[in-house]
């Protein structure tokens, strides 16, 4: 289980009181992944972002979990030029653009 970061960027300590962890973790903003996400080796699972082109790690691409990491998951490529090569996909830290939260991640 990848989970996401559970905290703001503050100015002080008002902001950790009034956003707890709780409340992040609840929070389902437009392209981002949930709170919780639950990977295993030999699930299949399709990129929706463009990675790393060169290594045909783009938008659509379908891979096979071959190992999970702290920090990236290790996978083997099923789709495009590229299939059968493996390939790593490191932890992405991801900030909403499009929200009217009072606060910044």
């Amino acid at each position: 289980v990848y989970q996401s970061i559970d905290s703001v960027c503050t100015h002080g300590d008002e902001a950790a009181i009034n956003y707890p962890p709780e409340f992040l973790n609840y929070l389902n903003l437009s392209g981002m992944p949930p709170h919780n996400l639950k990977l295993k080796r030999g699930a299949i699972v399709m990129l929706l972002r463009n990675l790393n082109p060169k290594q045909g790690l783009l938008n659509g691409t379908r891979l096979i979990i071959v190992s999970l990491n702290e920090l990236f998951v290790h996978g083997k490529i099923l789709t495009g030029s590229k299939k059968g090569e493996h390939a790593f996909m490191p932890r992405i830290n991801f900030v909403p653009s499009d929200t009217n939260l009072p606060f910044n991640f």
